[in-house]
């Protein structure tokens, strides 16, 4: 459930950030695009800092080619 919570979160900010353009990037604002709790966005990620870090990297990891091989076989 928690890491359900947490995705839905991080997509809410994709989701703010192609709607809201021009529009302050505040917790309030992303815990309403996720319909959550603002204290659970805080229970996920502790600054606003923090949740763009971790969305960059969920896109990345979502839209990187995996060009590379994973092992050594």
């Amino acid at each position: 459930m928690a890491q359900q919570t947490r995705e839905r979160i991080l997509a809410a900010v994709g989701t703010w950030m192609q709607r809201a353009t021009g529009a302050e990037f505040t917790l309030d604002a992303i815990a309403r695009e996720a319909d959550v709790e603002r204290r659970t966005v805080f229970r996920h990620f502790a600054t606003k800092e923090a949740l763009l870090a971790a969305f960059w990297e969920w896109v990345n990891q979502r839209v990187a080619p995996r060009t590379l091989p994973a092992s050594l076989e």
